[in-house]
């Protein structure tokens, strides 16, 4: 796929937050409490509209909203994989702007449990950016989530290497080979687990935030097979999703209805729909956090 023009690229200060002094003040406050409750991120897996994670993680560290523990599902996995190893945002804008996504399309799959392609590309990707950490070495606390093909329960994943775990939870069936990992047939964690909001909870998080990639359904023509199972796969991932996101205390709804999961060509649309979701709702962000200020 064509990379973006240099004209379309934004640094981390040019994607500015209009904020009040008093919601300023709000956050430090809240930031400088004795026993701060802790704050916690789901992030959702949804394709290439993982992309608005970006704009989302820029809106965040704008606010210097402390994050304390992360969750994420495929392309949120990706996401909070760089969060939580402090990848410098103006790395991460790179990462999204210069990768050439034919990447994952290697093929390599096995007859056997069906996959035209292998994620071994995925893995290769984020090693190159990441590194081999462990998630014991990462800064903050991370949760990858998988799906176990033979039990239909959803996995998470807390050890080892990280880019290896986000190469599963990033393993859509179908498309490529799941991944076998001590003894579980592993894949996409999206299948059961899209928003991993109790997850993330359950890691320690107080407060949690959600952020919902799928909250509106693409309102294009569907006139390709891609844009056709891009939106198959967004309606079965509703109900899943619907029982998590009940359970957030906030959540981001970036407007992506003019975008699909396969396309990757809209990096700067995509990474700007993430950032205003978060901005046009800096208020009730704050609002939610000066009610532990009481």
């Amino acid at each position: 796929m064509p990379r973006h023009l240099e004209t379309e690229r934004r640094r981390p200060e040019q994607y500015p937050l209009d904020i009040s002094l008093e919601t300023r003040e709000q956050i430090q406050r809240f930031k400088g409490l004795p026993s701060r409750p802790k704050i916690g991120l789901a992030l959702a897996g949804g394709g290439a509209r993982g992309l608005a994670h970006v704009g989302v993680l820029l809106a965040l560290e704008a606010l210097g909203l402390p994050l304390d523990y992360i969750a994420g599902t495929s392309a949120g996995s990706i996401a909070g994989a760089a969060a939580a190893a402090r990848i410098p945002l103006d790395r991460l804008l790179e990462i999204a702007f210069d990768t050439n996504w034919l990447f994952m399309l290697q093929p390599g799959g096995w007859r056997r449990w069906g996959g035209l392609l292998s994620s071994a590309g995925i893995e290769r990707w984020v090693l190159g950016w990441l590194g081999d950490l462990t998630f014991e070495q990462l800064t903050i606390p991370l949760t990858a989530m998988a799906t176990d093909l033979r039990t239909g329960e959803a996995v998470s994943l807390r050890e080892g290497s990280v880019a290896r775990a986000v190469r599963i939870s990033s393993t859509v069936p179908g498309l490529y080979t799941p991944v076998v990992d001590e003894g579980r047939i592993l894949a996409d964690g999206g299948l059961v687990c899209n928003v991993p909001v109790s997850v993330v909870r359950e890691m320690g998080a107080d407060i949690v935030i959600a952020v919902d990639l799928n909250c509106r359904l693409s309102t294009g023509p569907l006139e390709s097979f891609s844009e056709v199972v891009s939106q198959s796969i967004l309606l079965l991932q509703r109900a899943n999703e619907r029982r998590e996101i009940a359970q957030a205390d906030f959540v981001i709804e970036p407007d992506l209805s003019q975008h699909t999961l396969v396309n990757f060509e809209g990096a700067e649309a995509l990474i700007w729909a993430g950032f205003l979701g978060v901005a046009h709702r800096v208020s009730e962000l704050a609002d939610l956090l000066g009610g532990f200020l009481q």
